[in-house]
């Protein structure tokens, strides 16, 4: 409410009230001089939060307070403005249900910015979905909402533009009608959401606790915390061999940083002849993904990204039998070619390195979905899944 009184406050002074329009019509859009002045006051209200905000769940978050806030304005420019804020915080926070939400709000309210005929503004929304076709992560998404604003502006319409419309603007913000997730999801060699019914797929590994192991609420269901005296072994009937390439990611708040955190590994003794398995890190606050080549040689994959305490992060990495990629938060964060991957004999441990090290080291973290699987997915793929927000066991039936 404190946002609201300082909007209504600035907006007596400053720029004042738009009359209403008849029932049914629609505000054309505002123009520079007083779309800048808009533009001020919503950043006036709301840019520190916008400049707090990092994690997509927090982005998201402040989008659809942004949008209520925008709903209830009565100034047709600050609207505007709004609705462009949350929609570009959508687009950062990857929410594509979120940003269709913010995108039918402008048509509904606002004219388009430039006249065309419909076959044009077909033919300009088409365009525009076939270059999000070619991006990826953030890119992707800004491009389809502003095809998808286009697509709006031509409703209703028949016949088979009708159905091309429909199934397009389905798809936005719904996991991609080309990839099953379950079947993905259930050729994992292993997933664990730590739900308390089900914690592991297959149901066969075996999760041994070290120390004293705590559920808490996570990010999507349960999650485990792990720390200096607690961590996690997971024990399987099948060697993890990962030759052929292979995926590991996880979600993770860091509750302090260490001067290292295991967050998933799989990597034999640092102290024996050959470096093997791989390893989901921090180096303090740097993010790092790297596997084991043997003849001590490690080959990392570190991100320049900036990681803060008490926020939830999705980290992937990839191993595609060239190169390993590493993800953060559905993106792509950095990539270097490697030499071939040499599988380790050891557990899978979630919070530590393995015991036995001259100087193991612990996370101090909140730790949840941890997914390995025996092929390297793709961004779509995991772009998907980073969005699922669900616990992926619960997916597989």
């Amino acid at each position: 409410m404190r946002k609201l009184v300082l909007l209504w406050t600035v907006v007596w002074l400053g720029i004042g009230l738009t009359g209403q329009t008849a029932e049914g019509e629609k505000y054309p859009q505002p123009k520079t001089a007083e779309l800048s002045r808009a533009e001020k006051l919503v950043d006036e209200v709301f840019g520190k939060d916008m400049a707090k905000a990092k994690s997509a769940q927090e982005k998201a978050k402040l989008a659809q307070e942004i949008l209520k806030s925008a709903r209830e304005e009565q100034d047709m420019a600050v609207r505007f403005a709004a609705l462009q804020s949350a929609r570009r915080l959508a687009v950062e926070a990857l929410d594509g249900r979120l940003g269709l939400e913010i995108v039918r709000e402008i048509v509904q309210t606002y004219e388009p910015l430039e006249e065309m005929t419909k076959e044009d503004r077909l033919s300009e929304a088409d365009r525009l979905w076939a270059q999000g076709e070619k991006a990826q992560g953030r890119a992707k998404l800004a491009k389809q909402l502003e095809a998808a604003e286009g697509y709006l502006y031509l409703l209703p319409a028949t016949g088979i533009v009708q159905t091309k419309i429909e199934r397009r603007l389905s798809e936005l913000g719904e996991v991609p009608t080309d990839i099953d997730i379950r079947q993905v999801l259930k050729e994992a060699w292993c997933l664990i959401s730590f739900e308390p019914k089900r914690p592991v797929w297959p149901p066969n590994f075996v999760l041994v606790p070290h120390g004293r192991v705590m559920t808490r609420p996570g990010l999507v269901g349960s999650c485990i915390y792990v720390n200096e005296e607690a961590s996690l072994e997971v024990k399987s009937p099948k060697r993890f061999t990962g030759e052929q390439g292979f995926t590991v990611m996880c979600w993770f708040c860091p509750i302090e940083f260490p001067p290292e955190s295991p967050l998933v590994t799989t990597e034999d003794l640092l102290d024996g002849p050959d470096e093997r398995g791989f390893v989901l890190r921090l180096d303090r606050d740097r993010p790092l993904f790297q596997i084991g080549c043997g003849l001590r040689r490690w080959h990392g994959s570190p991100a320049n990204v900036p990681i803060e305490t008490n926020k939830w992060y999705h980290f992937a990495g990839v191993y595609d039998t060239k190169q390993i990629i590493f993800y953060i938060n559905g993106e792509e964060a950095s990539r270097r070619d490697v030499q071939p991957f040499s599988p380790s004999s050891t557990s899978l441990w979630i919070g530590r390195r393995p015991p036995g090290r001259l100087l193991p080291t612990k996370a101090n973290a909140l730790i949840d979905e941890v997914l390995i699987h025996p092929t390297p997915l793709s961004v779509k793929v995991i772009t998907a899944i980073y969005q699922l927000r669900v616990p992926l066991i619960t997916t597989i039936k």
